[in-house]
Order: C-alpha cells, then sequence, then structure tokens
C-alpha cells in the first residue's frame, strides 16, 4: 500500500459482492478473511481514477480445525524483498526431527499449518538462504505476516 497507515474495510453482502468508495489513486494490498476460512490477499492493486478494479476471491476451507475448534498453528503471509513479491522462496519451519516447508506462489504467498512450538524459519530461493531466524507459536491459531525479510528475527 502507498500509505501503510491508510486502510479501507467493508463487509460483501449476502452474495458475496462487495466495493469500495472513494479511494484515493494509489497502490493497495487487498485482503479478503472470514472465520473459519484461508484469507485470501492480492498485492498491488493499482487504484487509478476513474479506472475501476475489480477481484473476486475464493476462500477455501481452513485446516486444522476439529469440531470447531482450532488445533493447529496458521503461519500466513506474503513475502517481499525490497519491494518486491518474493515468488517461488522456500519457506521451513523445522522443530527437532520435524520439519514443514511451502513455496510462495506467484505473489508471493505462503501458508503452512504446524503443531503449536518453537521453530527454526529458513527462506531461500533456489537452495540459497535469504533469512534464517526463530518463531514461537504458542497457542493454536493464525499467525499472519510474522516473517519478514528485512528484519532480524521473526516479530
Amino acid at each position: 500500500m502507498s500509505d501503510p497507515d491508510v486502510h479501507f474495510q467493508t463487509t460483501a453482502d449476502k452474495d458475496g459482492h462487495y466495493s469500495f468508495r472513494e479511494v484515493p489513486d494509489g497502490e493497495y494490498s487487498l485482503e479478503a478473511r472470514a472465520t473459519g476460512l484461508v484469507a485470501v490477499r492480492y498485492s498491488p492493486i493499482r487504484v487509478k481514477f476513474p479506472l475501476p478494479v475489480q477481484k473476486d476471491f475464493v476462500l477455501d476451507i481452513a485446516p486444522g480445525h476439529e469440531g470447531g475448534i482450532q488445533i493447529q498453528a496458521d503461519v500466513v503471509g506474503a513475502l517481499a524483498q525490497s519491494g518486491r513479491t518474493l515468488a517461488h522462496a522456500k519457506v521451513c519451519l523445522s522443530q527437532e526431527s520435524r520439519e514443514s516447508c511451502a513455496e510462495t506462489n506467484g505473489i508471493g504467498q505462503y501458508y503452512l499449518s504446524v503443531p503449536p512450538g518453537i521453530y527454526v524459519v529458513a527462506i531461500s530461493i533456489d537452495g540459497n538462504t535469504l533469512w534464517k531466524g526463530r518463531l514461537e507459536l504458542p497457542r493454536a491459531g493464525e499467525y499472519r505476516d510474522k516473517l519478514q525479510l528485512n528484519q532480524q528475527t521473526p516479530k
């Protein structure tokens, strides 16, 4: 987003339609979320009046739910480096003899579902490590945008 302190929020109607009015020109991130579903985020979305912007979302059922209780820690977000999305990066969470990895999609999004605990995080591209750190996931739930390449340790 051009200004990270500017946020717009809306709610979809019963048919899933949504709209924003009077959004200034600029680049934005657009996120759709609903309880029990995996959130989707698109970035960048460019707004330039008077051109319309239309984006459709499909929200999948979130894994890690049993009887409505989330038992996993879901680590989800989007990676960028120097303002550019980091597509096809490998994101791994390691704990003792267990490792869970995912590859970011074309717009840098990643999603991993693991048991709560303390993990070593490694982010790499083509076998070259870009960042390594530690991530604490003390309880089940969603941990959004906890991995950032421009920081010393995960937030």
